[in-house]
């Protein structure tokens, strides 16, 4: 995978993540209407709670959120695993020579990564079963 095939598949990731937000989003909010002079106006209104919620989080750095919120945003940066791999893979290109980036060959980039897929997902699956007993 070149650069540029790498730009693009990273900004259709990116947009499905938008839009994904943007449908959760779009879900909390309630559809309203009033007249204005005679004209009829749409307006969106939001639980001040959810505000509140949100505004907070865009005030704080990463570190400050919570582990549930790092978790959501960890979920987003596994999506582009794949990604990194591919163009990892082809920066070493055919004679699998270190890749100048990362010092590391083709299979040394293929297990590296591979494994942090793996760890990641096992940190969440312990997380998930944590979660379902302090639930009960």
């Amino acid at each position: 995978m070149d650069i540029k095939t790498f730009i693009e598949k990273a900004a259709d990731l990116e947009h499905q993540r938008w839009a994904r937000w943007q449908e959760y989003l779009h879900s909390k909010l309630q559809y309203s209407e009033f007249k204005d002079d005679g004209t009829t106006m749409a307006c969106y209104i939001m639980d001040a709670g959810d505000f509140e919620h949100w505004r907070k989080q865009i005030d704080q750095d990463y570190y400050e959120l919570s582990e549930a919120e790092k978790e959501s945003d960890r979920k987003e940066v596994r999506k582009y695993f794949p990604f990194i791999k591919d163009l990892l893979i082809e920066c070493v290109g055919e004679d699998e020579n270190e890749n100048i980036l990362t010092g590391m060959n083709k299979k040394e980039i293929e297990d590296s990564l591979d494994n942090e897929i793996r760890n990641e997902l096992r940190a969440t699956q312990r997380n998930n079963i944590l979660k379902m007993f302090e639930e009960k």
